[in-house]
C-alpha cells in the first residue's frame, strides 16, 4: 500500500492513544506502541512511501540485510485490528485481525531509498511475542543515524574490531 507522506510520518492505530508515550515527539524511527498506536518516520524529503505490511503467527525470515535501517519495538494490540493511517489520520489501509488477537507483539520496522527520487520503502513486520525492549538492529541510512546515533557508533565500532 502507498501512504501520503506530506508530513514525515504514518501510524499503525486501533484508535486509542498510547498511555506513557508521547507520540508527537519521535524519539527514534519508531514511537508509542504500548497502547495501541505507534507512529513509524520516513525522510522528510520522500514524496510517497510504499509501505508493505507482514502479520505473521511467528518471528517471521529476517531480511535487514535488504534495507538501510531497522528498528525492533513492543506492540501492545488492545483490540486485535489495527489500521493504518496517513499523516492526517486518514485511513490509508486495512491490516486485518491480528493472528493471536489482542495482546502483546514485536514489531520490526525496515526502511530504505526507493527506486527513484523522492521515494522510500518500507517493511513492517508484525507478529505475537513477548514485550522486548526497543532496539535498532541496523542503522546505516541517514535517517536512521539521526535518530539512533548510539547504535550508529556501536556499529563503526564492532565494524573496526572484525577488521582488526
Amino acid at each position: 500500500m502507498d501512504v501520503r507522506t506530506d508530513l514525515p510520518f504514518f501510524l499503525i492505530s486501533e484508535g486509542i492513544r498510547s498511555r506513557g508515550a508521547d507520540i508527537t515527539r519521535p524519539r527514534g524511527l519508531v514511537s508509542g506502541g504500548g497502547g495501541g498506536e505507534v507512529k513509524l518516520l520516513v525522510d522528510a524529503g520522500a514524496q510517497s512511501v510504499a509501505v508493505r505490511f507482514q502479520i505473521a503467527e511467528e518471528k517471521p525470515v529476517d531480511v535487514s540485510e535488504k534495507y538501510e535501517d531497522v528498528v525492533q519495538r513492543r506492540y501492545w494490540s488492545p483490540r486485535g485490528e489495527p489500521v493504518v493511517l496517513d499523516w492526517e489520520g486518514s485511513l490509508a489501509g486495512l491490516l486485518g485481525r491480528l493472528p493471536a488477537g489482542p495482546g502483546d507483539y514485536e514489531l520490526r520496522y525496515h526502511l530504505r531509498s526507493g527506486r527513484s527520487e523522492g521515494t522510500q520503502e518500507a517493511l513492517v513486520q508484525l507478529w505475537p511475542a513477548p514485550a522486548e525492549v526497543e532496539h535498532a538492529i541496523k542503522v546505516d541510512g541517514r535517517l536512521g543515524q539521526f535518530w539512533h546515533p548510539r547504535c550508529r557508533l556501536e556499529n563503526i565500532a564492532k565494524e573496526e574490531a572484525n577488521r582488526a
